[in-house]
């Protein structure tokens, strides 16, 4: 039996929480990117450090939330088509973004160690397993792959420029924040 066999042998709802987890280490490993922010961008977002921590903490909840409903449908097929849709064409894109910021910036972009060696082989480990195992369609995933180019794109054409999708994204941090008091 090789490695790929012993890989598609795994329960699908157990394989799937790679995807959390991994996701978890990303942003961990993003916790001080405001500094980053400050030093690559013009102008950097307008958003706090604790801003950004809550953001990093709901985004690290909302994927293990997202993953444990998706383990709740009645059957593996319809967890993987719940599950994918949020992990690939939103994190994976940001996956692709930060190694992007790593070549074009030529300096650590932060989130580029864990979405180079952990979280994008996770998304992708998890999505062969589910075309592997027949629980998706391969049109589904290039679909759902197709949909993660966007954001690389707007990040290529932003240069040094927040993209923004991101910009977005950072008001929601900002909003969670105020949320919790911690703005």
């Amino acid at each position: 039996m090789t490695l790929a066999d012993h890989i598609a042998a795994i329960p699908f709802r157990r394989l799937v929480w790679l995807l959390p987890a991994t996701l978890l280490v990303h942003e961990l490993e993003e916790w001080n990117i405001m500094a980053w922010y400050r030093m690559e961008f013009t102008p950097p977002p307008a958003t706090s450090d604790s801003a950004v921590h809550a953001l990093l903490v709901g985004i690290s909840l909302l994927g293990a939330v997202w993953t444990a409903l998706g383990c709740r449908f009645r059957t593996p097929k319809a967890t993987a088509y719940f599950v994918l849709p949020f992990f690939v064409p939103f994190v994976f894109a940001n996956n692709l973004q930060h190694i992007y910021w790593q070549v074009a910036f030529g300096a650590y972009a932060p989130g580029v160690l864990a979405s180079a060696f952990l979280n994008g082989p996770a998304i992708l480990l998890v999505s062969w397993h589910a075309q592997r195992n027949r629980l998706v369609a391969g049109s589904y995933l290039v679909a759902l792959y197709c949909l993660s180019l966007p954001l690389l794109l707007q990040a290529a054409q932003a240069g040094r420029t927040v993209p923004p999708a991101l910009l977005r994204v950072h008001e929601v941090g900002a909003r969670l924040a105020a949320i919790f008091g911690a703005a």
